[in-house]
């Protein structure tokens, strides 16, 4: 009998217990490594093992649940040799005293190898861990199946692996449930500070932003005065502590939007500090150095001594002081911080997965589909307002804004993630 390589499947989402479990029934050993392992996962192929619990030779995981660990348990309850259960307990930073990272790798593999009486073997490589979703088709999983004589060469290979994997674990004990579970939480938690690496030094600091254009000649010095008007209905700005920004361009942005997403492009940018408001149109006589004016254009230039405006209806006279120079300091932003979303379906539901599946004993009727996007799940009361502030602008063609939230701008070769973690990390890389 020659060797043979079947790939699985051409749909992703195709279950794969029954194939098991009909190989399971067929050999006289097995040994499964599983990256990962749930309750359901193992219900679903221990028919044949329970049936005849000498033929598990091997049964390596990586990480499980608490009721994972059970059925482990269960298995040696049913008659499974409890020095044939064991767990990888994956690789973790080396620190000092108590301190660990909790970035570990671990025991990705997924193997179910099954050696059969007429002298052949088959073994299943692939992505499928020993979970429902794995094993019943719920993921898109991919592996392949090879067949043939147990003395080839690949099965050889194959069980160097398992014994390889099995040198580097440990023998399960029930008693490790507890701390085993413990263990899968610390990855877990790991992984999730790792994968949420959007920049997170947010802070909800309200800030004014004027963009303003001058092509050549002086800008502001410190402590120089600049006068601008704000549009009343953009935000109520009442207070003398509201931060204001100004960024200079050689030519005015197409929008205000474009222009908060050039500032890097800025010949100069000012950090200024409120020293006037004025609000009803009071302010006849200012004195300032330099005033923004024109809408459509926004010029910054010297102003007149001293400065008599003549403010358009519903807006907010403003005088700042150029407190420092800066660059691109920061990003601003409209969007809430606690966004959500919620899932766009497919119309159709998914033949594979569709209702009369059982599921942790009990038939379900649940549909699936295929999930084409991801939609907002409503606006906050502050999203609402920035997506107004947005609008208002747009709408007016000012080139002056309130943006609710900003960040601090880190530059490509720093990290994004002020996390202590990772800083172990750095610190263990360098010793």
């Amino acid at each position: 009998m020659p060797l043979t390589t079947q790939v699985l499947f051409g749909l992703p989402q195709c279950e794969i217990a029954a194939i098991i479990q009909d190989r399971l029934a067929r050999c006289h050993s097995t040994s499964i490594v599983s990256g990962f392992v749930t309750v359901a996962g193992v219900k679903a192929i221990s028919a044949p093992i329970r049936a005849i619990p000498t033929k598990l030779a091997t049964l390596l995981v990586g990480a499980g649940t608490y009721g994972a660990f059970e059925a482990l348990d269960g298995l040696v309850a049913a008659g499974v040799p409890a020095n044939r259960l064991f767990v990888h307990l994956g690789h973790s930073s080396i620190g000092s005293g108590k301190s660990f990272c909790k970035y570990r790798p671990m025991l990705h593999s997924k193997i179910y190898l099954m050696e059969n009486p007429d002298g052949t073997s088959c073994a299943f490589v692939g992505s499928h861990n020993l979970t429902d979703f794995a094993m019943n088709g719920k993921n898109g999983e991919a592996g392949v199946l090879i067949e043939g004589p147990s003395s080839d060469p690949q099965f050889e290979t194959i069980r160097r692996h398992i014994a390889e994997a099995r040198r580097q674990a440990v023998a399960y004990l029930p008693t490790m449930k507890a701390a085993l579970n413990w263990w899968t939480v610390q990855f877990i938690e790991g992984f999730r500070a790792e994968v949420k690496d959007a920049p997170r030094e947010v802070t909800g600091t309200r800030t004014i932003v004027a963009l303003a254009a001058r092509a050549d000649g002086p800008l502001p010095g410190i402590d120089d005065i600049i006068y601008f008007e704000l549009p009343t209905d953009l935000g109520k700005i009442n207070s003398l502590t509201t931060e204001v920004h100004i960024y200079i361009f050689p030519e005015s942005p197409a929008t205000f939007a474009t222009g908060l997403e050039a500032l890097d492009q800025a010949r100069s940018g000012l950090v200024c500090r409120t020293t006037g408001l004025e609000l009803e149109e009071g302010g006849t006589e200012l004195k300032a150095d330099w005033i923004l004016d024109g809408k459509a254009d926004p010029l910054l230039s010297r102003a007149p001594n001293p400065l008599r405006p003549i403010p358009s209806p519903g807006v907010k006279q403003i005088r700042v002081k150029v407190v420092r120079h800066t660059e691109h300091e920061f990003d601003y932003l409209f969007e809430n911080p606690k966004q959500s979303w919620e899932p766009a379906f497919e119309e159709r539901a998914f033949p594979v997965l569709s209702g009369g599946r059982e599921e942790n004993g009990k038939v379900s009727n649940r549909q699936w589909a295929l999930v084409k996007g991801l939609t907002e799940a409503g606006l906050t009361e502050h999203m609402a307002l920035g997506q107004l502030l947005v609008e208002g602008i747009a709408g007016r063609g000012s080139y002056v804004g309130i943006l609710l939230r900003r960040r601090k701008v880190i530059p490509l070769l720093e990290t994004t993630i002020d996390d202590p973690l990772l800083e172990q990390l750095e610190d263990d890389a360098e010793q």
